[in-house]
């Protein structure tokens, strides 16, 4: 990403286009398949950024490519981002637009991993609590990692608590370095 500033512009101007069509979703979705064609196809990013392809040639591809997927407002953004050679924002944009989306629609996306496998209810419990803490509607994504030893790691934006014993090594960890550096 080049500027952050530049990747929220581009991110307010969709949705807001979007939210004047009330297609907010839909084009949440648009970007996402977009996305994993993007990561998908590194042959087809190469070749967006080729300097002897003509930005013409580029846009039929792009056409080829994601015209029967995509709604004419997601197309004509990504001849916005080839135009103004923006290509390689596309991901930083697609999780700043996701972002104004969850805002609008009053969600939250919850990573939480665990050191032993959850069951459905359990998991269904902290869903809920996390609902009632943030006033949300909370959608989870479970991750076993036994690398944690025991506990959890919830992380909800850019905000994480560690109940992992890890964790609780690695902040010990800390707090012996700092007592021999005295």
């Amino acid at each position: 990403m080049r500027d952050g500033t530049v990747v929220k512009r581009y991110a307010i101007a969709l949705f807001e286009a979007a939210r004047d069509k009330s297609d907010v979703q839909t084009i949440e979705k648009e970007l996402g398949s977009v996305l994993e064609v993007w990561k998908r196809e590194p042959k087809l990013v190469e070749f967006l950024h080729h300097p002897s392809v003509s930005r013409d040639a580029k846009k039929r591809t792009i056409a080829r490519v994601f015209g029967d997927r995509v709604s004419g407002l997601t197309l004509n953004f990504l001849y916005v981002l080839l135009d103004h050679r923006r290509q390689d924002d596309l991901p930083q944009i697609v999780g700043e637009y996701r972002g104004r989306v969850d805002e609008a629609l009053g969600r939250i996306h919850a990573e939480v991993e665990t050191a032993l496998p959850v069951s459905d209810e359990e998991a269904q419990k902290l869903r809920s609590r996390l609902a009632q803490k943030t006033g949300k509607d909370v959608s989870m994504r479970l991750e076993v990692n036994p690398a944690l030893i025991g506990g959890a790691r919830l992380r909800v934006g850019d905000r994480v608590w560690d109940a992992s014993i890890l964790g609780r090594l690695e902040r010990f960890r800390g707090q012996l370095k700092q007592i021999q550096a005295r």
